[in-house]
């Protein structure tokens, strides 16, 4: 049983629970989604990995203007 599964719906499922693994679906299906989950995380940590650092620096940069503006305004919209 998940962890992070509130108790009372951990004592209700337990309560419930089917002995043979083979019939305990949901067991199943949080094991697909653990599964699936940590794969996803891997993505995103090999994504970011790759992203180049002069794209991060020139993303930084090209947002101070724009803050100035915005500061300058005090907090209002700015033109384009």
């Amino acid at each position: 049983m998940p962890p992070f599964m509130p108790v009372k719906a951990r004592k209700r499922l337990k309560s419930n629970e089917v002995d043979t693994p083979d019939l305990d679906l949901m067991e199943n299906l949080w094991v697909i989604l653990v599964w699936r989950i940590k794969d996803l995380k891997s993505a995103i940590s090999k994504s970011w990995s790759e992203v180049d650092k002069g794209v991060v620096n020139h993303l930084v940069s090209s947002v101070a203007e724009p803050i100035f503006q915005v500061i300058n305004k005090s907090g209002s919209c700015t033109e384009n």
